[in-house]
């Protein structure tokens, strides 16, 4: 039975930027300048019409996928294939993500739409603490989805059930790696924005 090494795959994510800073640099400046630019725009424009939105939404996931599969290219390669905009390889990213965030979200709304005419005098004010408590069980299900995204960034075939497959008995060190992991970063740098 095969463990995914979580030490490893977290230190790797650290060390190997760390290590190959210019590397890094050079290949993700055009992708974090699209992103940030891209946000300004929209901050600065903050458009009430919907369809604009939209639009800037859409450019904004594109960009993010462009990063991130930037990311995974230059971790996973080690540097061998540096150039990674390819505009069929971002949208198959992003419809994985689409998808797989997707069932995500569509479960907790079920769940959520179940507890509210299930449980009398539900709470509305109570459904942030639901989606908190949420939260792992989703993440679980993301996670063990969520090889098909490194498969798609290195233009391997890849499917959801072949994914859960993958994911067999490395079910909590995924959850580690896709949930845990981004939540710990998230709060870190919440608190260090607010001092």
């Amino acid at each position: 039975m095969y463990k995914l090494p979580i030490k490893d795959i977290l230190t790797d994510a650290f060390l190997i930027p760390w290590n190959e800073k210019s590397l890094f640099i050079n290949t993700l400046a055009f992708p974090i300048l699209a992103l940030v630019s891209i946000w300004a725009i929209w901050t600065l424009v903050n458009p009430e019409n919907q369809l604009l939105n939209i639009t800037f939404v859409l450019f904004y996931f594109f960009a993010f996928c462009y990063f991130t599969v930037t990311c995974h290219r230059l971790i996973l390669l080690r540097g061998k294939s540096q150039h990674s905009y390819n505009t069929i390889r971002i949208i198959h990213f992003l419809k994985w993500f689409v998808i797989i965030y997707g069932i995500s979200f569509a479960i907790e709304m079920i769940l959520l739409t179940i507890m509210m005419n299930v449980i009398n005098d539900f709470n509305p004010d109570n459904i942030s603490e639901i989606r908190n408590f949420l939260y792992l069980p989703l993440m679980y299900l993301v996670g063990r989805f969520s090889l098909v995204l490194p498969a798609t960034a290195l233009d391997l075939k890849g499917s959801l059930k072949w994914s859960w497959k993958a994911t067999q008995n490395n079910g909590i060190n995924i959850l580690c790696i896709v949930g845990l992991f981004p939540w710990f970063m998230y709060i870190l740098i919440s608190f260090i924005q607010r001092d």
